[in-house]
């Protein structure tokens, strides 16, 4: 089966580009990805210049190869490109859904109206939680047209994990939703409390002057060394669909410190330590808890095996198949 996939790619990074990646790996299709080119960087051309660009590439590709499915990641752009695909094309439309086109896109004036259309003429529709399919169905979704699809690890497996005193690991941008501001905030309390706790902090930066303690590393293509040192991995999101930081967390068996947000709950209840969005002091009770207590850490270690890239690309090809062969009541 040939499918069509639209979706933030390669040079891009983060957590939707491991989720496809997974799914390309451990599917028994063929893919063509249709990312965004470089001459799109600039936020005023993105989205609707990815459509347009989008559209004309896939029309021009669909000469050369039958697609048999269009399968979007997001509900805009992508799902609004694969909307028009899928009626110029004649080919089901599928749209996996992540978090932020619902919960931060669906929730504004302009696109709300936008996602709220692309839901309604989806023809499938994944979300990467119960929550997200919750909120789908606010917005206007079939909810017997929502099939919650856990997404995968990039990392399920360390030989060697080593983990170092008093490390804590947060992985993730600096945007607003992920709360970095919260962690770094927590962390001061932390400090006084556990004067050697560090904190490393991959992808994120602030401009502004922190505690010390902290090490800001950057992006970094492997994550391998950090996880491996990571004695706890703290969420502190004010806004999350699910989070690929909290599974490979728990498939390599470290302990996790997060907020109750979004789907992980659903992923992480009793397997972590929950706390309120936006509260520093609780976050920061919650992450000395674990590295004062050895024998708690120990009891949130096991290792997570449900959430797997085979089960991610079994699910999607199962879903590709229903798609393609008709027995989906699909939108007109």
């Amino acid at each position: 089966m040939r499918v069509l996939l639209l979706s933030i790619w390669k040079p891009s990074r983060g957590g939707v580009v491991t989720h496809v990646e997974k799914i390309i790996e451990n599917s028994k299709n063929d893919f063509t990805v249709i990312g965004y080119p470089e001459a799109l960087n600039l936020p005023v051309f993105r989205a609707f210049g990815y459509i347009i660009y989008g559209f004309f590439r896939a029309v021009i590709l669909s000469g050369r190869k039958k697609f048999d499915v269009v399968h979007a990641h997001y509900a805009f752009p992508q799902g609004f490109l694969g909307f028009l695909l899928s009626r110029v094309l004649g080919i089901p439309l599928v749209l996996t859904l992540h978090g932020s086109d619902i919960n931060v896109l669906g929730r504004s004036r302009l696109g709300k109206p936008l996602v709220s259309f692309v839901l309604r003429h989806s023809d499938y529709i994944c979300a990467v939680s119960e929550h997200l399919k919750r909120e789908a169905v606010k917005l206007g979704a079939d909810e017997n047209k929502v099939e919650v699809v856990y997404g995968a690890p990039g990392t399920e497996s360390l030989k060697d994990r080593k983990p170092e005193k008093g490390e804590i690991l947060f992985v993730g941008s600096s945007v607003r939703q992920k709360g970095l501001d919260v962690l770094l905030d927590a962390f001061k309390i932390v400090r006084k409390r556990i004067p050697w706790a560090k904190l490393s902090v991959v992808g994120g930066g602030m401009k502004e002057e922190v505690a010390s303690g902290v090490s800001f590393l950057g992006f970094r293509e492997k994550l391998d060394e950090f996880y491996s040192r990571a004695e706890v991995v703290v969420i502190p999101s004010r806004e999350e669909g699910l989070s690929l930081v909290a599974l490979e967390a728990m498939a390599l068996g470290i302990p996790v410190v997060a907020s109750r947000v979004g789907g992980l709950p659903e992923i992480l209840e009793g397997r972590a330590i929950l706390v309120e969005k936006e509260n520093p002091s609780a976050l920061a009770e919650a992450i000395i808890k674990l590295l004062d207590d050895e024998k708690f850490r120990e009891k949130l270690s096991k290792k997570e095996v449900r959430f797997t890239g085979r089960r991610l690309g079994e699910n999607m090809d199962r879903i590709y198949t229903r798609a393609k062969d008709g027995s989906l009541e699909f939108f007109l």
